[in-house]
């Protein structure tokens, strides 16, 4: 936007532009005074993919200029890896010290780019709600003098979906980082090849299967009061506002009314909270459940836990789970022997979506929940990092940069 448009929606943004040094330059920025919530992100996503290679090295430049009332937003720059479209790996600001952003002038940034093939990420992030946002100019991609590097780090997930129809984990772990191991794994099976098919379940959850695969809590003899079962993403999740996580469960025990199986939802590392749980003997087949992710902007690693108070036989399974924008996860119609459609308004705090079913029907109710979210998509094009890449007023996608989750981005 030009300098001089930008000033009149946000007070506090640069007068001028970094190129030109004057109001009729362009510049990208985020107008967050107005809708300033905790939780919130920008992103702004580049068209241009990059192969680094160990042959050249590349630097990513570019200006900032920080501006509001205190410190309470981050700007940040993300790898968005070609070969995993859910997966992201930090650039900048550094991580092995402190970063502290200067506010009220524009910023150079230099950062030399790990071998791989990735396009580029820029995320604006609120961590209260005092209005503080920053302005970008003058990005470009250009050779450099650094040695080649790489990445130090898993990553993080933007989203994640598994339906274990591939009959894998997903890259999913059976672990608990900050608590005692689980006594009992989660593995991979099928209708076809459930332990115990009398407590099943012997069809899956996505297609109603014997053959699709689902996560099945192994437990097996002896049993005792206390097993546990723990699984989740091996890599951390970018949590924001506006982001959901909807997956299927399912809980069969030889007893009733006992309430002796507890399964669960809890996120950790930056938050440790319960997301979800249940106490129950017996879902009557598989639920649906969509539950808000709180409000913050870290990373955070989700659980699905379970636990037996009981020494008894129990199947426990999950299956179709996913996490993202919670506007791409609510369901808008409910399929039955009789097709009714449903649309879903977002406006309560917790989130169940309970599915029964019967030999002809199935019923689904959705109790909502008061986020809102907007989903983007971008389509990155492949390119050869050697090309000189100098991204400024035309070239940066920032028409869509307006501070929301996972904003549509063309």
């Amino acid at each position: 936007m030009k300098a001089s448009d930008a000033a009149k929606i946000e007070s506090g943004a640069p007068s001028v532009d970094f190129t030109f040094g004057n109001q009729s330059g362009h510049y990208a920025f985020v107008p967050n005074s107005k809708i300033i919530e905790k939780g919130n992100v920008g992103y702004l996503a580049l068209r241009t993919s990059f192969n680094i290679t160990v042959n050249e090295s590349f630097c990513l430049n570019f200006e900032y200029y920080g501006y509001g009332r205190s410190y309470v937003a981050n700007l940040k720059v993300y790898a968005w890896m070609s070969d995993s479209s859910e997966t992201i790996q930090k650039l900048w600001p550094p991580t092995y010290r402190e970063y502290i952003y200067t506010s009220n002038s524009w910023t150079w940034s230099i950062m030399n780019l790990p071998v791989g093939y990735y396009s580029l990420l820029f995320r604006v992030d609120s961590t209260d709600t005092i209005a503080y946002s920053f302005a970008l100019d003058n990005i470009s991609v250009t050779s450099c003098d650094y040695p080649p590097s790489t990445f130090t780090a898993d990553g993080a997930l933007l989203s994640f979906s598994c339906n274990f129809d591939n009959l894998t984990m997903c890259d999913m772990k059976n672990e608990d980082r900050y608590s005692n191991p689980p006594k009992y794994n989660f593995t991979v099976v099928t209708g076809d090849t459930i332990p115990d098919r009398e407590l099943g379940p012997i069809r899956d959850h996505t297609s109603n299967s014997t053959t699709g695969g689902f996560i099945y809590w192994n437990r097996h003899l002896p049993f005792q009061s206390g097993d546990s079962g723990s699984v989740h993403p091996s890599k951390v999740v970018e949590a924001n506002l506006g982001m959901c996580v909807r997956f299927a469960y399912y809980v069969k025990s030889s007893v009733e009314n006992k309430n002796g199986t507890t399964v669960s939802l809890w996120t950790g590392g930056c938050d440790s909270s319960s997301l979800w749980t249940q106490s129950l003997d017996d879902s009557h087949g598989w639920k649906v459940v969509i539950a808000p992710v709180p409000n913050i902007v870290c990373q955070v690693t989700l659980y699905f836990i379970t636990y037996q108070h009981l020494t008894i036989p129990v199947a426990v399974a999950f299956d179709d789970i996913d996490i993202g924008p919670c506007d791409t996860l609510y369901p808008t119609t409910t399929t039955s022997s009789t097709s009714t459609t449903t649309r879903t308004t977002i406006t309560s705090t917790t989130t169940e979506v309970i599915t029964t079913s019967s030999s002809s029907t199935e019923t689904t109710t959705v109790l909502t929940s008061s986020t809102t979210s907007t989903i983007y998509t971008t389509t990155p094009t492949q390119s050869n990092a050697r090309r000189l890449l100098s991204l400024n007023k035309f070239n940066l996608i920032a028409i869509c940069f307006l501070l929301k989750v996972l904003r549509e981005i063309f």
